[in-house]
């Protein structure tokens, strides 16, 4: 292979794993991706970023504290969780969660529950208080 090809080559690699490290993108545009993002922050426990995520109501009366304070159980817990179909209703969408948390000599325990999201302009955001 010539060297200018073999350069070529090496650069489309880096570029290509360039955007594959840190956290996966997501788009706004989609309820599913928004809970799917909301979840992955959570089981990281990015407090900020997963309350950035909240609707201007759910932000209005959930601060970082009593958020970090509702997630504070999960701390140690091996989080897995499943998204069923998003069902969208106009600028609502509902999204059916399959939580299992999986904690050292605990086991394991599973809870579903449903995950609730308005649409705020072009975007949908978590609306927590009503989960």
């Amino acid at each position: 292979m010539p060297r200018a090809a073999m350069v070529f080559v090496i650069a489309l690699i880096v570029l290509a794993s360039a955007g594959c490290g840190g956290q996966k993108q997501y788009s706004a545009t989609y309820p599913r991706d928004v809970a799917s993002h909301f979840m992955d922050l959570v089981e990281d426990n990015n407090i900020k970023d997963a309350r950035a995520l909240l609707s201007k109501e759910s932000k209005a009366k959930v601060s970082e504290a009593v958020l970090s304070s509702d997630f504070k159980g999960l701390a140690g817990s091996q989080l897995d969780y499943q998204l069923g179909k998003a069902v969208i209703n106009g600028d609502k969408a509902d999204i059916p969660v399959e939580l299992t948390l999986k904690k050292g000599e605990t086991g394991e325990f599973t809870q579903p529950f449903m995950m609730k999201l308005v649409r705020e302009g072009k975007t949908w955001k978590v609306d927590y208080i009503n989960m």
